[in-house]
């Protein structure tokens, strides 16, 4: 059943859509391109008006920018607002950390892979995050260990980790470094275990795999005393288990199951070394204080709308259609008489029912914190009808005062007083630009 069955629109409409937002998701942080597919593909599913936006604030759009780099960057993948307007940038395309002035423009090189480097970039390297007394820190996977560098961007010393075993987490899920100093992360349950590319003959089915985790502990780890203390639990995005796949030539083969859906909490921690959780499920923030004291403020205002059982079959036919046209990969594959093929890897989509009824408020993972200490929340579905992402900002009553629409195709990357630096692809580069909140 196609989506020009189910809801009687155009199902090429649909499609253009959604292949248009999971182009623009490679640029955009935190969201996978499945998931940007079934957010446009939501707005196009025919909902209704959003009558109950009228109790939020406007969109509105970002201020001016004000300040360019002079210099294309490869890609951003840690930021830092230093003291007297300057930044240090983590390039990771370049394999560089470099300091800009308060105009962007190039100080001097902080690490690379040159030999004349005082130090030379890891070979892996992980988030940049801001330490002790306007100090960074960036992460050494191959040490286990933060280098730290200090307000003027020079190296000052090396931090191991509290807990080495974590590395790999630190690497790709969101972390940071409270003023005591502790190391916040979110521990994500085991993954399944990951069967063979090619089933044995004779399997009719995928492994066995034990219950899925609903959620993960938020842990703080000492650096001195390496000490842990779950700080509290996050609700997690749904995972759904690999399916076995197989041809008319005895080839078989795992194919990844993906949730164009996801519902996760998200947190962030606060200046004051307070957490905030932001909870999916009914839209409030819990805030957590560094000696435990929990306060939750109420619900934000949201229209939420019911999914029906046909709108969740055609986003999940459009979803199949995004995946078909971009694979996830590709997998070499021996037959039962050796003969070897690759062949392209289709992620697969669950069934109707395993979708939620009600899509998340927010994007997750996107939950930023300014340097005025409001918080900032991507929508995942607005009125905004060209696709530029459109911020929620909070303040620490948890009240919803404003909403701001950044230009489409641009991320953000940081913030200092007043303003907030966003990054777009130029090119094989990336452009960073510094530009006012109003």
């Amino acid at each position: 059943m196609t989506p020009r069955q189910v809801m009687g629109r155009d199902a090429g409409a649909v499609r253009a859509c959604a292949l248009r937002l999971a182009r623009a998701a490679a640029r955009t942080t935190g969201v996978s391109r499945l998931a940007l597919c079934a957010l446009s593909t939501l707005s196009l599913l025919g909902t209704r008006p959003l009558a109950g936006r009228a109790q939020m604030p406007p969109i509105r759009p970002l201020g001016p920018i004000v300040d360019t780099a002079k210099d294309s960057l490869g890609y951003i993948w840690g930021f830092r607002t230093l003291p007297h307007g300057r930044v240090l940038v983590n390039d990771a395309s370049r394999r560089r950390v470099e300091l800009l002035d308060s105009t962007l423009a190039p100080l001097r090189v902080v690490m690379d892979t040159s030999p004349s480097s005082v130090r030379h970039y890891p070979r892996a390297s992980g988030p940049t995050l801001p330490f002790a007394r306007d100090s960074t820190a960036v992460l050494d996977l191959d040490a286990l260990a933060f280098l730290v560098f200090d307000p003027d961007g020079r190296f000052s010393r090396v931090q191991h980790l509290p807990r080495p075993e974590d590395s790999e987490i630190l690497s790709g899920f969101r972390s940071a470094i409270d003023a005591t100093p502790s190391l916040l992360y979110l521990v994500p349950p085991p993954p399944w275990p990951l069967p063979p590319s090619a089933v044995p003959a004779g399997a009719d089915s995928a492994p066995s795999l034990p219950p899925a985790h609903d959620s993960a502990p938020l842990i703080r780890a000492g650096f001195s005393n390496r000490r842990v203390d779950t700080v509290t639990f996050l609700e997690i995005a749904k995972r759904y288990p690999n399916s076995a796949a197989s041809d008319s030539d005895g080839h078989r083969w795992m194919v990844p199951t993906i949730n164009p859906l996801p519902i996760a909490d998200d947190w962030v921690l606060m200046d004051d070394g307070s957490v905030a959780v932001v909870r999916a499920r009914d839209f409030h923030i819990d805030w957590i204080a560094p000696g435990g004291t929990r306060v939750a403020t109420p619900r934000m205002p949201y229209q939420w709308h019911r999914l029906t059982d046909s709108e969740k079959v055609a986003l999940l036919d459009s979803v199949r259609q995004v995946n078909a046209a971009h694979p996830a990969g590709a997998v070499t594959l021996t037959g039962p008489h050796g003969s070897v093929i690759r062949r392209a890897m289709v992620a697969a989509v669950p069934g109707p029912s395993e979708l939620p009824d009600y899509a998340s408020p927010f994007v997750a993972g996107s939950a930023r914190v300014d340097a005025d200490g409001n918080l900032w929340l991507q929508e995942r579905l607005s009125e905004a009808g060209d696709f530029a992402p459109v911020f929620d900002l909070v303040n620490r009553k948890g009240e919803l005062f404003d909403r701001v629409q950044i230009p489409g195709a641009t991320r953000i990357v940081g913030f200092a007083p007043g303003v907030v630096f966003l990054s777009s692809r130029t090119g094989a580069g990336e452009s960073l630009v510094r530009a006012r909140i109003r």
